[in-house]
């Protein structure tokens, strides 16, 4: 975030080259032109990256420039008094150039020098690691040899890893405007009936976010155990499922995918069990749906196989083969109908000729004494040979592929088909049909009216084969018009899988798997228990062509990733990209021996802004107290405002520590609250005498800034203050006012530019 580090004497020396043993990812990084940085596409031709850089070593051939660098001191380019100054780990990539650069164009300028640094070392002896209180001794390796002589240098980190300028953006004004509550109109009255308010508030500001075909949007959906995040998931993806938006749904680890996926297959059969084709065929359309993964790893159950990559392509397999697919079933059932009193008879014959030619002249007189097999018997056996192999892959068709694909009058066409089939089984296997009356009627055309005959006890019969005929001919014709595949390979049956479904479950390590798919491009990316996910594995689904938005469901307050590597871990490699979303709401700092929240310092100035816009031209006197338990804030505060509302004539603001409230009043108080942590401590913020003199200084008006996930943490007042505070409707999230958000996003903005590469 293009921390400046700035050192007089700056110095190194330099080393004979050496081997290069160093991990791939610097190689690579190393091999950069300017313009591959810049080039957004670098890698789209790759089908996918490792990302296990820190942990796998690639010997090279290229040798390398190594220096021992010594900075007298570091300088922000933002001041930050009180603040630890910027420390290097080993694997921390640094940009060394001999003026400040403000764009990647200015490092092509004419005469200008500068390299990329890897840090690959720093010394064990801490005495060795300072020459005095603020040097810093370290090694690195260049990416280009480096003259060095005694004018002053400057070190910059390189400024974005991840675009965020989405995150808060503000709602696309031509959506909210064309699309003003379609979601509630739509789901809200089965969505509340299986979530509660807070609940139905996060899925629908979602699925407001995901609609904009504009704007691309970050959203986080948080919540400790136990409040439901795994059901707000799954009817958000329901009902993206059921609006046919193209999702890919990530999580860290077979099981949480298996449970999401599972959750949402559940929901989908009980609603299609109360649809009008789904009571009597017990047809469930899931071609939707894709899950795909390792077997053995994501152990597939009978549940939910049927929405399983490897199952799907098996019985598709079955229904596209040329001896067993729909095409030859189709025909022979037509066959069968059409003509099957003449197909009796050239049975008869062949039957008569194999009896002739394997027999002799008496056994021949004595067999045409015999009966041969009837009408009746030889239409119940074509009827079952034939018909169940349809049957099956009308069932196939019907779950496999999606209602989208195959349209929706042709899934109905093929629902009326199988109970039409049924019914005609039903009366052709009846103990009262005789076989020459049966006969007799099946010498007509299929098509014939037998309405004159309505009082024959084999109307109905005739009448459920015409009507068997007239659907098949009908899904015939509109099935050759389809793009339906013919006889396939694996890979060519899981392509199409991947190209048709709505809604795709896996791993985010498996999806790097789509990116050798050519599909129509996924839109929308929810990551459950986002938290467990390194933003280096995420960064696989997150490169997928054609993404606009992304969800994600979790508590950092939780198991972070696992990380063997100490280095790894200590280089923040195992940090979530939600841990790196939700700290915009803000982020606590310890200053000499107290705290401080520029998040919190942002959001009092700007309610100070309104509360003045609104209050100015008015005749009325209104004072105002901000309040915190941390001298660090009231003194960031302070600067802050500097003087601005000194002169303001009416409009009084006084800040100061509670303490040193005690025994005042003003007609506001906003208290700042600091504390956001994840291990929940509040400190000061626990004292009962505090609490209550913090929460009695205000005449009319209170308002208190704070984290609910810290103050919400333990039993405390504060808990109960909150959980009041939303029977009443007086609770609000900071970042759902788009002035405020904006305040908050570039309060985090500039701590990144202070310290966040220090912190990885």
């Amino acid at each position: 975030m293009n921390l400046m580090m700035e050192g007089e004497g700056f110095s190194s020396s330099k080393k004979r080259g050496v081997p290069n043993y160093d991990y791939g990812f610097t190689h690579t990084l190393f091999s950069w032109s300017l313009d591959d940085i810049s080039n957004k596409n670098l890698f789209s031709h790759k089908e996918h990256l490792m990302l296990k850089w820190s942990l796998l070593m690639s010997p090279s051939h290229m040798e390398a420039e190594i220096y021992d660098v010594k900075v007298d001191y570091w300088r922000n380019r933002f001041s930050n008094s009180g603040k630890e100054p910027y420390k290097t780990l080993p694997g921390d990539i640094l940009v060394l150039a001999d003026a400040k650069p403000e764009t990647i164009s200015d490092l092509e300028r004419v005469g200008r020098m500068w390299s990329f640094l890897s840090v690959i070392k720093i010394p064990e002896d801490e005495n060795e690691n300072k020459t005095d209180s603020t040097s810093t001794y370290f090694k690195v390796k260049a990416s280009r040899s480096i003259q060095v002589d005694d004018r002053q240098k400057s070190l910059f980190i390189i400024k974005e890893v991840l675009c965020t300028d989405s995150v808060l953006e503000e709602t696309c004004q031509i959506c909210s405007e064309q699309n003003g509550g379609i979601w509630n109109e739509k789901f809200g009255l089965i969505l509340s009936s299986t979530m509660n308010d807070f609940q139905l508030k996060a899925v629908l500001a979602c699925l407001d976010s995901v609609h904009c075909d504009h704007k691309s949007s970050v959203q986080l959906i948080w919540g400790p155990p136990g409040t439901g995040k795994t059901k707000a998931v799954s009817m958000l993806l329901f009902t993206l499922l059921r609006t046919k938006c193209r999702t890919l749904t990530c999580s860290p680890t077979n099981v949480a995918i298996m449970e999401v996926a599972s959750r949402v297959l559940k929901q989908l059969k009980e609603t299609i069990k109360t649809d009008d084709y789904g009571r009597g065929t017990l047809l469930f359309p899931l071609g939707d749906i894709l899950l795909f993964g390792s077997t053995e790893r994501l152990k597939v159950g009978e549940e939910i196989k049927e929405i399983y990559l490897d199952y799907r392509v098996k019985r598709l397999s079955e229904c596209f083969g040329m001896q067993t697919g729909w095409r030859h079933c189709f025909t022979s059932t037509i066959d069968l109908l059409e003509d099957c009193v003449s197909q009796y008879h050239i049975f008869l014959e062949n039957e008569l000729i194999k009896k002739r030619e394997n027999s002799s002249e008496d056994e021949i007189k004595e067999a045409s004494k015999e009966q041969f097999k009837s009408f009746l018997e030889y239409v119940r056996g074509r009827f079952k040979s034939t018909v169940t192999p349809l049957r099956n892959c009308l069932f196939i068709l019907c779950t496999h592929i999606p209602k989208s694909f195959i349209l929706e009058n042709n899934f109905q066409n093929m629902v009326a088909l199988i109970t039409l089939l049924d019914s005609l089984e039903t009366l052709l296997f009846q103990d009262s049909v005789v076989s020459e009356e049966l006969e007799e009627l099946f010498s007509h055309s299929v098509a014939e009216d037998c309405s004159s005959s309505s009082g024959h006890k084999n109307y109905l019969l005739q009448k459920r084969r015409g009507e068997c005929h007239t659907v098949l001919r009908i899904l015939q014709d509109s099935f050759s018009k389809l793009e339906l595949p013919s006889a396939m390979s694996v890979d060519s049956l899981k392509n199409f899988c991947f190209k048709t479904a709505s809604v795709i479950f896996c791993t985010a390590s498996s999806s790097f798997k789509l990116h050798s798919v050519a599909m129509e491009p996924l839109n929308i990316l929810v990551v459950d228990e986002a938290a467990q996910l390194k933003e280096s594995e995420l960064t696989i689904p997150l490169q997928l062509p054609g993404l606009k938005h992304t969800i994600l469901i979790g508590d950092e307050c939780q198991l972070p990733a696992m990380v063997e590597s100490n280095v790894s871990d200590e280089a923040g490699f195992g940090r979530s990209l939600f841990e790196r979303l939700s700290s915009l709401d803000g982020r606590e700092e310890l200053i000499s021996h107290s705290r401080r929240n520029m998040v919190e310092v942002a959001v009092v100035v700007k309610i100070l802004r309104d509360l003045y816009k609104d209050w100015n031209g008015s005749k009325q006197k209104l004072s105002i107290g901000i309040v915190s338990p941390y001298s660090a804030q009231v003194v960031a505060i302070q600067e802050k405002l500097g003087g601005k509302y000194k002169s303001s004539d009416g409009f009084t603001v006084k800040v100061k520590s509670i303490d040193g409230f005690q025994g005042g009043e003003e007609d506001l108080i906003i208290i700042s609250t600091v504390r956001s942590n994840k291990s929940g401590s509040i400190g000061f913020l626990s004292k009962p005498q505090r609490i209550n003199v913090a929460l009695t200084r205000a005449r009319h008006c209170l308002w208190i800034l704070g984290n609910e996930r810290t103050l919400t943490h333990g039993e405390s007042v504060w808990e109960i203050l909150i959980r009041d505070a939303k029977d009443r409707h007086c609770f609000f999230n900071a970042d759902e006012d788009k002035d405020m958000a904006k305040a908050i996003l570039e309060a985090k903005e500039k701590l990144d530019e202070l310290d966040e590469f220090a912190e990885c």
